[in-house]
């Protein structure tokens, strides 16, 4: 039903404009279904505009060794955007996660994807060293600074100079090293163990933490200054629980990886397998799910991998209830 009502100064309807009302109820559900696919495309847009942003952070290499990362969650879009927000930026980056999430794998793709690319990509657990022989690796020392120090050594941050220093766990850095690294981070100055002169690194510094840090500078055992600088641009990795949609897309591409690297020829995933990995709560995230796949095709060699194939936690752990419907083609899953 057409309604037209004239309140232009209570003037009567003329026959010209009969003439356009007629042509235009002719066509009106012309004209509606064409707003209605102009709607559909500016969705299907944003849909490709964030699967381009996806595909860009999973073209990259180092040292012709390519490397993804998966995921086709919101949540993971999201992090892409990030990403491709603050790549070219010298801006310090916090990446938080859970254990297996893959953050330093965020970091590398951060790096290759930046003008910092054609720079070093070095990469240090915080927590792997005791804390002066990790102030000696980030900051370097100078000839007889200590017993044993019986020339110059470059730290870590002038070996990375013009690229990115990946820092993991910080959490567990010392107070004195956090007070050295707040200095480099605010002047871009430091200096190495046992030396006077001052040394400048154009370093981007990436920095990871499977804790929460404005927590641990609640309990004092983290500095609030250096919080503040290293949380200029925080990212957050999602656990795998919170985004099951990636798990069939990550088996996918895992049980590829698994198959090449143990020369085994590359075995599919049976739906009943996958549906017991989908319902699986992973407290060691990305890296659990791997490895639960290499023990299956260990176990399974070129066969479908199934549910015999699980570890027995998860065989015990098989709903019983008819799978549900994946809305997915499964030979994508080899």
């Amino acid at each position: 039903m057409l309604q037209v009502d004239n309140r232009a100064g209570g003037e009567e309807f003329t026959r010209r404009d009969l003439e356009i009302l007629t042509v235009y109820s002719v066509h009106a559900p012309q004209i509606e279904n064409l707003y209605t696919r102009l709607r559909d495309l500016a969705e299907q847009k944003k849909a490709i505009e964030a699967e381009n942003i996806r595909l860009q952070f999973q073209i990259r290499s180092t040292a012709g060794k390519p490397e993804e990362i998966v995921g086709v969650s919101p949540a993971m879009q999201a992090m892409f955007r990030l990403l491709e927000r603050v790549a070219d930026l010298p801006t310090t980056v916090l990446i938080q996660g859970e254990t297996g999430t893959g953050k330093e794998l965020v970091a590398r793709a951060l790096h290759y994807n930046s003008r910092f690319r054609e720079g070093p990509f070095i990469a240090q657990n915080c927590a792997a060293l005791p804390e002066t022989l990790l102030d000696n690796e980030l900051f370097g020392h100078r000839k007889g600074a200590f017993t044993g120090a019986q020339e110059d050594k470059r730290g870590l941050f002038e070996l990375a100079d013009g690229g990115t220093l990946f820092l993991d766990e910080l959490s567990e850095l010392a107070p004195s090293t956090q007070v050295r690294l707040l200095r480099v981070l605010q002047d871009g100055v430091f200096r190495r163990l046992g030396e006077d002169k001052e040394r400048r690194a154009a370093v981007r510094v990436i920095g990871a933490t499977n804790k929460y840090l404005d927590r641990e500078v609640e309990s004092g055992r983290f500095r609030q200054d250096l919080y503040y600088r290293l949380s200029t641009f925080l990212i957050s990795i999602p656990p795998l629980r919170e985004r099951r949609e990636d798990i069939p897309v990550l088996c996918s591409h895992l049980i590829g990886k698994i198959s090449e690297r143990l020369g085994i020829p590359c075995a599919s995933l049976t739906r009943g397998a996958l549906e017991v990995l989908r319902h699986h709560d992973y407290p060691g995230n990305v890296r659990e799910l791997e490895n639960i796949l290499e023990s299956m095709i260990v176990y399974a060699g070129a066969r479908p991998l199934g549910v015999e194939h699980l570890p027995a936690h998860l065989r015990l752990s098989v709903p019983e209830r008819p799978a549900v419907p994946l809305g997915a083609d499964p030979s994508r899953f080899r």
